[in-house]
């Protein structure tokens, strides 16, 4: 019998949320900013703007995350629009990011 081939659109399923990735990242924010705070109380400069940076560069990666992740969703949702994308193109660009149009019975 011949194996049955793998569903192409699988990997756009909804991905579900990896608790031990977020529980992780939330303590790794509570030690910076922890850090950064004592740091500061403690007139340790250089610590500080070590602290701050990484706290910076940790806040960049989530965002990062989150978008990625919006992208992914949307890929499902069909209705993504950049930001302007639908001001700048017209009604017809608009149209698309709104999705078809559903007449309601009078």
């Amino acid at each position: 019998m011949a194996k049955q081939a793998d569903n192409p659109f699988s990997r756009l399923e909804k991905p579900r949320t990896n608790w031990p990735f977020v529980i992780v990242g939330v303590i790794l924010a509570a030690v910076l900013a922890v850090g950064l705070v004592l740091s500061i109380q403690w007139s340790l400069w250089l610590l500080a703007l070590i602290f701050a940076a990484s706290l910076g560069i940790f806040g960049l990666i989530v965002l990062m995350h989150t978008a990625s992740q919006r992208r992914l969703a949307a890929v499902d949702d069909r209705r993504f629009c950049t930001l302007g994308h639908c001001r700048d193109r017209g009604a017809k660009a608009e149209r698309q990011c709104r999705g078809p149009r559903t007449r309601t019975a009078p």
